[in-house]
């Protein structure tokens, strides 16, 4: 752990990093996605003029099935969707038969919070399986480790937050301690 005292964040599915998810090609993923964040009036809105492409809507959620060759249309992945806090959207995204294998990652793609998300911690693993007996028998019946690395730059998160006008986070984020030696980074 971080040391010190638990602190807020973002999360997927209650956990940092959130759940591995896994499938195999030719699956429909159904994925219902609640915005269990609050919405904070104060924040800045990337909609206020001039503030487009800069951080903020800080509350605003989605998400992006980020390295899967899947539908850019909703109900699966757009990321000009706006979740609102206290809202859901139910994603569904085909994952096709000639689907590549491989390990992908999850994570929100609202422009505006994607940063503050991200250095929160709101990610996860999606794997895409191989299919049966496609793979040298040492290699499929090996036992699989899933490692997810996040780089959690404390003084940027502050820096994000400040200037998304996320005042919750930014709080939270003071409550860090720890992580000196290395400039606060933490993986």
């Amino acid at each position: 752990g971080f040391g010190g005292q638990p602190f807020r964040t973002r999360a997927l599915g209650g956990s940092v990093p959130g759940p591995t998810i896994k499938l195999s090609p030719g699956t429909i993923l159904n994925v219902q996605f609640r915005n269990l964040l609050t919405d904070q009036p104060e924040s800045y809105k990337t909609s206020d003029v001039g503030r487009y492409n800069l951080y903020g809507d800080a509350d605003m959620a989605n998400l992006h099935f980020h390295g899967g060759h899947v539908s850019s249309v909703l109900p699966a992945d757009d990321t000009t969707l706006v979740v609102h806090p206290g809202h859901s959207y139910n994603f569904t995204v085909p994952f096709l038969e000639d689907h590549m294998p491989g390990l992908h990652w999850v994570h929100p793609h609202h422009h505006g919070s994607s940063s503050l998300h991200l250095v929160g911690g709101a990610a996860l693993a999606l794997i895409v399986k191989d299919a049966p007996n496609s793979l040298p028998k040492e290699v499929e019946n090996a036992e699989e480790k899933v490692l997810v690395f996040q780089d959690w730059d404390v003084p940027t998160a502050k820096n994000i937050a400040r200037k998304a006008g996320d005042a919750a986070f930014a709080s939270s984020l003071n409550t860090i301690e720890g992580g000196l030696e290395v400039g606060q980074r933490f993986v």
